[in-house]
């Protein structure tokens, strides 16, 4: 008699290497992995070419992200399964037709998964093999490039579960692959470099329609700011403080030669639904100084901003962020911050011309807009998992609609198409992510052909937003309060 091969030797026989997730809790979902594994196989994709080869590590990785996707969603379903009454076994040897049965909602959601984890790998697989030879140039590495792993998701989902990765080649170097446009960073960085008057380093950027690489560079391991690296975090303050900025939060800002160096640039002349914001609003909102950033989910809040020093802690198993006083950074923080404003201010006066060019390259493209912190959507996302809501479609669906009660009695039409957008792109499982067109003047959510024109109440323009943030009294404002708010 011949054993029967389990759906884990099926998969590990596929991709040619053991899968290292061994927890309990996948074992219900390996049918479904293994279905999205025989649409992946079916797209034909180049793994093996004469300009790339993909390693057993580096495709295993993507099934595994699979199965992490799977659970994610799965996740409060198989804990209430296997904790009930100890049905730990009966979990096990559960078929996914029996889960479906009892959360019908759930089978929508592995199926949009998993199409949308085969389209992002597809993207992925098809993209490295097409830019192969730039990017061997641009890591200095021969040909055919050899992939040794791919890394989990390194940010949150959107436009069809589309996630920024990290590739590792046999080499020892490293790229990072964004599924969205790049030009924004070049333009930062170009108009950065024509203030500040000196070359800069920036991360070595390959840019192209619909997405782009850009050279891995890992965050400092502890925060301890030299005068230089706040005098440029200072400058980087005032000038993403002309240009509209947001989201620049710790995990995109890096350090590159001693100096800070954002990244992620998508929200540039960014404005707020509400009343005009005062000077400390418009620079909390930017995400670099304290207190402009702070994570709401679970039981403790932290602060994500730039200047919020991050301890790192271990908590039930997993790290998390534990705020703390700036104060415990060496003194002179809000001196050499301040230094670095005013100094960038002042130049930007006379750079008047080069930052209209800018802005205007800026305002033919698609930025994004901060309608509501993150936060909000994955707070959102997370109770629309629990089991009662995957029990019933229509209570899953007033989990969301939850938002339209943001928008009651204000100006319609621009925000309630925003929240529509919002609702539909959660009920893919993605964070939402508004995008607007400065000088078309229409508003789109990522991955949505769908777009709404603005009318009335939103005619100023990116320009006269910009040139207004170079008088003089601004920057006197800014100035004091950046001081005020690094005072104790």
């Amino acid at each position: 008699m011949i054993d029967r091969p389990s759906r884990t030797e099926i998969l590990e026989r596929k991709f040619g290497a053991r899968l290292s997730t061994e927890l309990p809790h996948f074992i219900p979902l390996l049918a479904v992995a293994e279905a999205g594994s025989d649409m992946l196989a079916a797209a034909s994709l180049p793994w093996a070419t004469n300009e790339v080869q993909w390693s057993e590590h580096a495709r295993r990785d993507l099934v595994e992200c699979l199965l992490c996707r799977l659970h994610a969603v799965s996740a409060a379903v198989l804990d209430a399964e296997s904790c009930a009454n100890d049905r730990s076994e009966r979990l096990r040897h559960k078929e996914r037709e029996q889960l479906i049965g009892e959360y019908p909602v759930l089978g929508r959601l592995w199926s949009i998964t998993v199409e949308q984890w085969v389209k992002d790998s597809s993207h992925l697989v098809r993209r490295l093999a097409a830019d192969a030879g730039p990017l061997a140039s641009l890591l200095s590495l021969q040909q055919p490039l050899e992939l040794t792993r791919v890394s989990m998701p390194l940010s949150d989902l959107h436009d069809h579960g589309q996630s920024v990765r990290r590739i590792d080649f046999a080499g020892g170097e490293s790229i990072m692959y964004k599924p969205r446009p790049l030009s924004l960073e070049q333009i930062y960085y170009g108009l950065f470099q024509v203030i500040d008057g000196c070359s800069r380093l920036f991360p070595v950027i390959l840019e192209r329609d619909r997405y782009g690489w850009m050279a891995a560079k890992e965050p400092p391991t502890q925060h301890t700011p030299s005068p230089g690296y706040m005098k440029s975090l200072g400058q980087h303050l005032a000038l993403l403080f002309i240009l509209g900025g947001s989201d620049v939060h710790a995990e995109n800002m890096l350090t590159v030669d001693g100096r800070a160096c954002p990244i992620d640039l998508e929200c540039l002349l960014d404005y707020d639904f509400g009343q005009p914001e005062s000077a400390a609003e418009q620079l909390l909102r930017i995400g670099i100084l304290p207190g402009s950033c702070v994570n709401k989910i679970g039981p403790d809040a932290f602060d994500v901003s730039v200047l919020a020093t991050a301890n790192r802690r271990e908590r039930d198993g997993s790290s998390c962020l534990v705020p703390d006083s700036l104060l415990s950074c060496p003194p002179g923080v809000a001196q050499h911050t301040i230094g670095g404003f005013r100094a960038l201010h002042q130049v930007a006066g006379g750079c008047s011309d080069d930052i209209r060019r800018a802005v205007s390259r800026m305002e033919q493209m698609e930025v994004r807009r901060t309608v509501r912190p993150t936060w909000v959507y994955k707070d959102l996302i997370s109770r629309s998992l629990e089991p009662v809501h995957l029990k019933s479609g229509f209570l899953w669906s007033l989990c969301f609609e939850r938002l339209y009660r943001a928008v009651v009695n204000r100006d319609s039409g621009t925000r309630w198409f925003v929240c529509g957008q919002e609702i539909a792109s959660m009920h893919r499982l993605d964070v939402p992510k508004l995008m607007f067109h400065p000088s078309r003047r229409y508003w789109r959510e990522a991955g949505s052909e769908r777009t709404n024109l603005v009318q009335g109440g939103l005619d100023n323009t990116a320009v006269n937003a910009v040139e207004s943030r170079l008088l003089a009294s601004t920057q006197a404002s800014c100035v004091e309060a950046i001081r005020s708010l690094l005072a104790d």
